[in-house]
């Protein structure tokens, strides 16, 4: 004890990290637009509590890290030709977001003022042992045993209980279970909501056991929503599970049948990756499902750390929250969508090169994707990209030049003979003699260009 009141006090954030803070804490931690008064509120914590506030510092610092793992990865891993071991990086990168998520709770946990150390608990016990009527039964079995067997047997269980009380009090999932009650009941009820948990496998002719699980109490399922986010902690550090964590919107493959006006989806996948065993169900999410697990676990942590400043929610914040994640995704996912498009122009060029007949030519020629930037152009017209007249102009274009790739590939797709193979690249090479190609390869890098630099800008 001496030690530990010995050591040195926290010396405190300079002033470097403090702007730091102030420059990406409010999209971090989802703020509006008052700005003004958001940097008041984290002033006035850090004058307040600073303890409290280096502990938002690092929770605020670890949840733009994973942010911008899942970000890298949409760059560098998601395209239209994934091969198996970037599925498998994929996978791994998301168990790794939803572990650091899920490790932000037990961090803004922190511990309370009841805590206490094993050794010191274990003081406590023996303490109050001494003064039980269970002493002196114990220091019998101890000392009276007729073999060291039965001493070492009546020990262990001894000690395991001590264990098993200990982390019941003090342990780490103790920390989850308050950050989870201490949610105001909005959250707790659309947390109670949005999960199915079930020891066990589930198929899909037990969906009465959905209802049965909805017809528990909130707090009923609260209290193992806690216990699985711990597990999700805890296996982590300590597993190799192959269950992959609900990381991408589109590994929601398996619907369950609508129960009670619900639809649950839930990430299937084989047992030990091995696709000759069964199809095992993990954790199920209801509803449209424009969000992964991890988005789950971070608004978890957000409301936590948002009461921290005095900031008063309700159920709106998590759909500003999901809207603005879904918009910064979709984003990224354009960033990679025009790489992929730009990619196929040049490859195209590259083919022109050559003498007839031109290197080889894939048939049929690949459309242009304009997945996330049609998607940008219906569900954010008022903001960027979506809102510039390049990003609509390309956008126009595209769709051009893909009805000439549809023109190209009904009519040549399927010839073979050299003379009409010569009239097949002679129409490619007019195709990407076209303006519209080239107007295009240049609206995609300047529209690649600003989006990168406005999303650097942790706008």
């Amino acid at each position: 004890m001496e030690e530990q009141n010995n050591q040195p006090k926290p010396q405190g954030l300079s002033n470097e990290e403090v702007q730091l803070l102030l420059s990406f804490a409010p999209r971090v931690l989802c703020e509006g637009n008052d700005l003004v008064d958001f940097a008041r509120r984290l002033k006035k914590l850090r004058d307040e509590n600073q303890i409290l506030f280096e502990r938002l510092y690092g929770i605020c610092l670890r949840l733009r890290f994973i942010e911008q793992i899942r970000e890298s990865r949409i760059l560098v891993l998601q395209s239209q030709d994934m091969d198996r071991a970037q599925t498998q990086a994929e996978y791994q990168i998301g168990r790794l977001s939803t572990y650091l998520t899920a490790t932000c709770i037990d961090v803004a946990a922190g511990k309370d003022k009841t805590y206490k150390e094993f050794h010191e608990y274990l003081l406590g016990e023996i303490k109050g042992l001494s003064r039980s009527p269970d002493h002196n039964g114990l220091v019998a079995t101890l000392t009276q045993s007729t073999s060291e067997a039965t001493t070492l047997t009546k020990l262990k269980g001894w000690i395991d209980t001590l264990l098993e009380n200990y982390f019941r009090e003090y342990g780490v999932r103790r920390a989850f279970s308050r950050v989870i009650f201490d949610l105001p009941a909005w959250m707790r009820g659309w947390l109670a909501d949005i999960y199915f948990i079930r020891d066990g496998d589930l198929t899909m002719f037990e969906s009465y056991r959905i209802q049965q699980w909805r017809a528990t109490t909130v707090d009923e399922r609260c209290a193992r929503i806690a216990k699985y986010l711990f597990d999700i902690r805890n296996r982590y550090t300590h597993t190799v599970d192959y269950a992959p964590p609900m990381e991408r919107i589109d590994d929601f493959r398996l619907a369950f049948p609508t129960v009670s006006g619900v639809q649950y989806r839930f990430n299937k996948f084989h047992e030990d990756g091995d696709f000759e065993k069964p199809v095992k169900l993990t954790v199920g999410l209801a509803g449209e499902l424009n969000f992964v697990e991890s988005d789950v676990i971070r608004l978890v942590v957000l409301v936590h750390l948002r009461k921290w400043l005095g900031l008063v929610d309700d159920q709106s914040f998590i759909e500003r929250c999901i809207s603005r994640w879904t918009y910064r995704r979709t984003c990224f996912n354009l960033l990679r969508e025009l790489e992929d498009n730009l990619q196929i122009i040049n490859a195209w060029g590259s083919i022109r090169l050559h003498t007839f007949p031109y290197g080889h030519l894939d048939l049929p020629l690949r459309r242009l994707t304009a997945d996330a930037a049609g998607e940008l152009a219906s569900h954010w017209r008022d903001r960027f990209p979506a809102d510039d007249p390049r990003f609509r102009s390309y956008l126009s274009t595209l769709e051009i030049v893909n009805a000439k790739i549809d023109d190209f590939n009904a009519i040549y797709a399927d010839k073979h003979a050299i003379e009409e193979a010569r009239e097949s690249y002679a129409f490619f090479d007019s195709l990407l003699n076209d303006n519209e190609i080239w107007r295009i390869t240049q609206l995609g890098y300047e529209v690649q260009m600003d989006l990168s630099t406005k999303l650097d800008s942790n706008s």
